[in-house]
């Protein structure tokens, strides 16, 4: 009999002891834990003689216990998944910002499984973007930029370039080269003054030369002569537009580029026929050491062949007299330049230039020069 009072006892402490305890109250994932582990030993310390009905008291509890901290583990994987995609929603809405999207959002486009294919915008196939180089050919194809950093080497890959001037330009060079094919798929092609006096020469350049009435070939050697190595570009530039060869110029040599989603997307879509920077719009302090007249042709695209600017500016340059060059030649280049955009208004897209501050969130394109970045931004009467 003394016997059986201590286990009617025993049995009541139990049950007073997992009574007391509410699990569908507690709100805390660590509490439920604990709740559900002292359930599994007092079902362990449950002997033989025990009555069965108690037994499964404790296993019912414990199931509930189960369901109820599997279903806060869900509730919390679920408020974490919808807070990572309203994260990411924000970062790259509409993906325009400076650096076309954050590393955070990168981070969360690969937690949340999502694929960057079926976003993936990029120029036609036939699209050739050109830029140009003060720095040799030959230079550039002796380094590679990696694009990985535990990639082996091959022979004839050098990755690390001499700490000198032109060895830092080089790296300027392929980083925003390869920065352009990583982010946006355009393969620039470069060429460098060896590479333009053969386009000249070559058919596109007699092209040219019957367009303006005499040698481009001559006349881009008297600029340079005279040292003027922008003179050399433009005509060069504006030739290879007139011919149909250049679908767009971006100045890596001066600017590291960046471009939108949104601007390419425009592009290929002809939203955006024929773009270019408006040297009235750009915004910046004379203290800055910026040239507005280079800044305003560092990003151009003329996608529509009907537009005749190619072919005016191609005759600008090629009709000046060299021997009576005015001092003003660039800026009275592009004075003839707006001339012409305002006569085919309807055609073209006139980007603004904003050096001071950083007002918009995604601009279409960012120029950096150094440490000075300048946003690109469609005109307010322009903006969808």
């Amino acid at each position: 009999m003394p016997k059986t009072e201590d286990m009617s006892t025993s049995l009541r402490r139990r049950r007073n002891a997992t009574s007391t305890t509410n699990p569908v109250e507690d709100s805390h994932s660590n509490e439920k834990i604990a709740i559900h582990q002292r359930l599994v030993r007092e079902i362990n310390k449950a002997g033989n003689d025990e009555d069965d009905e108690f037994k499964r008291a404790l296993m019912l509890q414990q199931m509930e216990s189960n369901k109820q901290l599997a279903q806060a583990q869900f509730q919390l994987v679920v408020f974490l998944f919808v807070m990572a995609a309203i994260t990411y929603i924000y970062l790259s809405l509409g993906e325009d910002d400076t650096n076309n999207k954050s590393s955070l959002a990168k981070a969360l486009s690969i937690l949340l499984g999502l694929s960057n294919n079926g976003n993936h915008v990029s120029l036609p196939s036939w699209a050739k973007v050109f830029a140009s180089s003060s720095i040799s050919k030959t230079s550039l194809l002796g380094y590679s930029y990696p694009s990985r950093p535990w990639s082996s080497p091959s022979l004839n890959s050098n990755f690390l370039v001499p700490s000198t001037d032109e060895g830092r330009r080089i790296q300027d060079m392929l980083h925003r080269t390869t920065k352009l094919k990583a982010e946006r798929g355009l393969n620039v092609e470069i060429y460098d003054s060896n590479e333009t006096i053969t386009f000249l020469e070559g058919e596109h350049g007699q092209q040219c030369s019957a367009a303006g009435g005499d040698s481009i070939r001559k006349q881009h050697e008297l600029f340079g002569k005279l040292g003027m190595s922008d003179a050399q570009k433009m005509l060069w530039m504006w030739c290879a537009f007139y011919t149909g060869e250049a679908y767009g110029f971006v100045d890596l040599d001066l600017y590291e580029v960046h471009l939108s989603r949104r601007f390419i997307n425009d592009l290929s879509e002809e939203k955006i026929k024929n773009t270019i920077i408006d040297t009235v719009s750009i915004m910046t302090k004379e203290s800055l050491d910026i040239n507005t007249i280079s800044l305003a042709s560092s990003v151009l695209f003329i996608p529509d062949r009907q537009s005749a600017v190619a072919k005016s500016m191609l005759h600008f340059f090629m009709t000046v007299d060299t021997d009576n060059i005015p001092h003003d030649l660039m800026k009275r280049s592009t004075d003839h330049l707006n001339e012409m955009i305002q006569e085919e208004r309807d055609l073209w897209t006139l980007l603004h230039a904003n050096c001071l501050e950083h007002k918009s969130r995604w601009p279409l394109a960012t120029l950096c020069q150094g440490e000075i970045c300048c946003e690109v931004t469609l005109p307010k009467t322009q903006k969808s």
